[in-house]
């Protein structure tokens, strides 16, 4: 097991240990690729912020020209100028460059090239930070950036796409409207885009179109047939949502059942699986109850292919809360399977913790 999916295990086990009586956490995400930090991270994690463009005095460097928050000090940067860079701003007066200077840093650094647009963002960020603490300014700072996923800006939809992406996957179902399906189909034509494509099969998974639910069904199908693991996660996901009466017979017939299928395409899909039992969203709790009762009948059928993987089972569990395979994880301890150490734990603590927990219902 690689050590993020160690890392999974092990926080499920501490959450489980730790959080017995709190409320439901948020529902896990489909990962979107790196980087994990946004520009709002950093904008809100900076001690000051300013635009900047060539210094007059030093060619080949910046100058700060507008301090949007905190202390400017010397308008002289000492921040290199690259060529390209110094020919865009000559070429566009308006267009700057966006710097910050850490918590505790003495020095400014480079964080983008900003058009006016981006610009315009940029303070709308930093005048609602106050509001983006908490429960509800989580929900409004994905709201701010859900809005923006369909920009004409490129650096803003990148900005917005991070941002949402890494949102729980009901609130990531809310944004799935405010993108035109054109939109969304026109990114997954983009090979060019692979790597970014998971947030888009995630809404265009939110579609009643046909022809949008067969071409997930072909992208799932496809990703089985070459052992593809690239978006699989969301292949998976958007192919349960647009589930017909056989999806989960064929997942398992794919997936659970077959002995030759790999870690990493069975964490994808336990991923996904994940993701859909946990969502939080009230509306879904009757189908999160039915979805909980047809995974845990797949994950029976994965324990009897594949008993390696009863680590992920127990902390999926273990996140539902409810008693369900304890004979079947209670005879995979015992038997002569040798589990990883992560595994065997997330395994003994839920079956410590099991008669505790509700039949699932």
């Amino acid at each position: 097991m690689n050590r993020s999916a160690v890392m999974a295990v092990l926080a499920l086990v501490a959450w489980g240990l730790a959080m017995l009586d709190a409320p439901p956490a948020h529902a896990c995400v489909i990962c979107v690729p790196y980087p994990t930090t946004t520009h709002a991270d950093v904008l809100l994690g900076s001690e000051a912020v300013a635009l900047a463009r060539e210094d007059p005095a030093r060619p080949y460097h910046l100058a700060v020209v507008e301090v949007l928050t905190g202390s400017g000090g010397d308008a002289s940067t000492g921040v290199f100028l690259p060529s390209t860079i110094r020919r865009m701003l000559a070429f566009n007066p308006a267009d700057a460059v966006v710097l910050v200077r850490r918590k505790g840093a003495t020095t400014w650094e480079w964080l983008s090239y900003a058009k006016p647009a981006y610009q315009e963002m940029i303070r709308e960020i930093l005048a609602q930070a106050r509001d983006w603490t908490g429960e509800r300014g989580q929900r409004r700072r994905f709201a701010f950036f859900a809005a923006r996923l369909n920009d004409a800006n490129a650096v803003i939809r990148e900005q917005a796409y991070l941002e949402v992406g890494r949102a729980p996957y009901d609130w990531i179902k809310s944004a799935a409207p405010k993108v035109p399906l054109e939109r969304v189909r026109a990114v997954l034509s983009d090979w060019r885009l692979v790597e970014w494509h998971s947030l888009y099969i995630l809404m265009l998974g939110q579609s009643d179109v046909a022809t949008d639910q067969a071409y997930i069904r072909h992208g799932f199908e496809t990703a089985a047939r070459h052992r593809l693991t690239t978006n699989l996660s969301a292949w998976t996901t958007a192919y349960l949502e647009t589930a017909s009466a056989d999806s989960f017979d064929r997942l398992e017939a794919l997936y659970f059942a077959n002995a030759g299928r790999s870690r990493e395409e069975l964490e994808q899909v336990l991923q996904a699986l994940s993701v859909l039992a946990n969502q939080d969203a009230v509306a879904t709790r009757p189908r999160t109850a039915a979805l909980r009762r047809r995974i845990a009948g797949g994950y029976a059928i994965l324990l009897e292919h594949h008993p390696q993987m009863a680590g992920w089972v127990a902390g999926d569990l273990m996140r539902w809360r409810r008693r369900v395979l304890v004979d079947e994880l209670a005879d995979i301890r015992q038997g002569p399977v040798a589990l990883e150490a992560a595994s065997a734990l997330a395994v003994d603590s839920y079956l410590a913790l099991a008669p505790q927990f509700a039949e699932l219902d």
